[in-house]
């Protein structure tokens, strides 16, 4: 269990750069968006939040992570998708924030 729970872990962080990375680029080639800009926010905190995570499960911390992935979940909430991206018929932020979520779920059903 621990393996997955490393995989899950560290898979959540590259995701969430990878999701933090592709935002900002929309944001920057699109120029101010309220929403784009939420989720670019929200993504700093999941950073941060994953970031530490690994670091807790490095150190053999690992019931101390489902609290991190309670605090995941809780920012990506506030990454709402209800807005157009130029260049996008669908949201492609629906699709990050649904990986992102159901890694964070893993992780804590792992942790328990």
């Amino acid at each position: 269990m621990k393996d997955l729970l490393k995989v899950t872990v560290t898979e959540a962080e590259r995701i969430s750069h990878d999701t933090y990375f592709f935002i900002s680029t929309i944001l920057r080639n699109v120029g101010e968006n309220p929403g784009l800009r939420k989720c670019v926010e929200a993504y700093a905190v999941v950073n941060v939040t994953l970031t530490k995570a690994v670091s807790l499960f490095n150190n053999g911390r690992y019931a101390e992570i489902f609290s991190f992935m309670v605090d995941v979940s809780s920012a990506v909430g506030t990454c709402k998708t209800n807005f157009n991206v130029p260049g996008y018929n669908i949201n492609p932020i629906i699709e990050k924030n649904r990986e992102t979520n159901v890694l964070a779920a893993m992780e804590k059903s792992l942790v328990i």
